[in-house]
């Protein structure tokens, strides 16, 4: 049953860190980010969905504390919508994000 969770967490953090990549090319104009703008808030949705997907699955193990931890991650990821990603804010937050994101993938792996 782990194994199920490990791998949706595997996939969500994976996309994660593509769109988290992907974010760093546009931030150093590699990407024109008016072309590939879809891409970007595509790979965002699915890294949304495969990380409430277990998040759920923490849920049905009863397991608390994983439970609250990516419900809480969920929440600081799903907050990113309150940046544009015009600001300087979006990208400090993305940063942010993936600390504290990096972190639980460890401690719950």
């Amino acid at each position: 049953m782990r194994y199920r969770l490990k791998t949706m967490l595997t996939l969500a953090y994976s996309l994660f860190w593509v769109n988290f990549v992907y974010g760093i090319m546009v931030k150093l104009n590699i990407f024109h980010h008016k072309k590939f703008a879809f891409l970007h808030h595509a790979i965002y949705f699915f890294v949304m969905l495969s990380l409430f997907i277990a998040t759920l699955y923490e849920i049905y193990c009863k397991n608390f504390l994983g439970s609250i931890l990516l419900s809480f991650l969920f929440l600081l990821l799903f907050a990113m919508t309150r940046f544009s990603g015009k600001t300087s804010n979006h990208w400090k937050y993305a940063i942010l994000c993936n600390l504290i994101y990096t972190s639980v993938f460890i401690y719950l792996r």
